[in-house]
Parts: C-alpha cells; sequence; structure tokens
C-alpha cells in the first residue's frame, strides 16, 4: 500500500511538472525550456517501470506472507514472491528497450552514409559542415546516431536566395552542433513507449519547440 501511494505521489509530482514546464517554456530561454522538458519525459521514461517492480515487489511479499512492503526492490533477500512481482517492471523496461532499439534503428537509416557522402557537395559554415545530396525532392535535416550530419538538398537550395541557402545551411549545423539529434532520439524513445499519455505529448512537442 506505501508503495502504491509513493508512486501515485511521484506521478502526481511529474504530471504537475510537466504541465508546468508546458506553460512556463515560453517565458524562458530555449535551452532552459529544453532541458526541462526532457527531464520530465526522462521521469516518464524510469518512474513506471520502477514504481511497478517496487510496488509490485512488495503485493508479491505480502502475499508471500512477510507482511506489507517487504522490500522495493531485490534486496539483499529476495524471495520468489519478491522476484514475481517485479515481472511487471521488468515487462515494461522490455518495452522501453524495444522501443530503444528501434528508434537507434531509424537513426541509423538516415545517417548519410559514405556512397551518399561522395556524391555529395561539403558547404562549409560558420559552426560546420552542411552536406549537400544532389536529389530534386527539397529536404533539410540533421541526422544521425554516432556520426551526426547536417543534410540539405540540391532541389531545396536551388529555389532559395543566396541568402536563405546559407540561412538554412547553418540553421542545420546548429542542430548538430548543439546535439539536437541525439536529444530527439533519447525523447523519442519516451514517446514511442507512452505517447498516448497528454503530459508526455505535451513535453514532446514543447522540447522539440524549443530545440
Amino acid at each position: 500500500m506505501t508503495s502504491a501511494l509513493v508512486g501515485a505521489a511521484f506521478f502526481g509530482v511529474l504530471v504537475a511538472l510537466t504541465t508546468l514546464v508546458g506553460r512556463l517554456d515560453r517565458a524562458v530561454a530555449p535551452r532552459v525550456a529544453a532541458g526541462a522538458h526532457l527531464v520530465g519525459l526522462v521521469g516518464w521514461a524510469l518512474l513506471p517501470a520502477v514504481w511497478l517492480a517496487c510496488a509490485g515487489s512488495a503485493f508479491a511479499s505480502w502475499l508471500g506472507g512477510r507482511g506489507p512492503g517487504g522490500g522495493c526492490l531485490l534486496g539483499l533477500d529476495p524471495t520468489q514472491w519478491q522476484l514475481l512481482g517485479e515481472v511487471p517492471g521488468l515487462l515494461v523496461a522490455a518495452v522501453m528497450v524495444w522501443h530503444g532499439l528501434r528508434q537507434v534503428l531509424a537513426a541509423r537509416r538516415v545517417e548519410l552514409r559514405a556512397v551518399a557522402r561522395a556524391g555529395a557537395v561539403p558547404r562549409p559554415t560558420s559552426a560546420g559542415v552542411a552536406w549537400v545530396v544532389p536529389s530534386p525532392v527539397p529536404a533539410a535535416f540533421a541526422a544521425g546516431l554516432w556520426r551526426c550530419r547536417a543534410v540539405v538538398s540540391s532541389g531545396l537550395l536551388a529555389s532559395l536566395a543566396p541568402e536563405e541557402r546559407a540561412a538554412v545551411c547553418e540553421h542545420e549545423v546548429a542542430h548538430v552542433r548543439l546535439g539536437h539529434p541525439r536529444l530527439l532520439l533519447v525523447a523519442g524513445v519516451v514517446v514511442a513507449a507512452y505517447g498516448w499519455l497528454p503530459p508526455v505529448r505535451r513535453a514532446w512537442e514543447g522540447l522539440r519547440r524549443a530545440l
């Protein structure tokens, strides 16, 4: 019972924090807002699994005759009942790992491979290099996992004025320099698992807006 109440209290605090940050993010610096939204999303990633493992272990311990609250985590002397009670939390953690692997594979697929880079033209900017890929499809993005790169299509640049071309390239390179692709990867895992929750959707929208 204690574990359930503590978990409910933490969930309440997390919902309140996410809602408060969502209402104030336009009044603070974008970097501060992005950090606050990211902290909230990480909380949503960890809390359900930890709380389910804690509550399940305590409940199973009570069923096993050791009294209520007989251990939140494995502890020094876990019983079979406690280990069984932690299964729901482990299943939730496994779902997060599954979504994480899918997000990593997706990030790998959109990396600028060596073959594509061989046909691309590097365009230096004040903060790095944007790779111009020959393609009629208008596109501009920063992506990747291990080696994040800014990519712009020649079709997009052809439709812009010189100043606009420079601005687009600087914009995408800034995303890479600030590490935004990796931050969105972490946040995307949480959204893939808990995107049906309104606070998670608000935090995701706020993070993207701030970045």
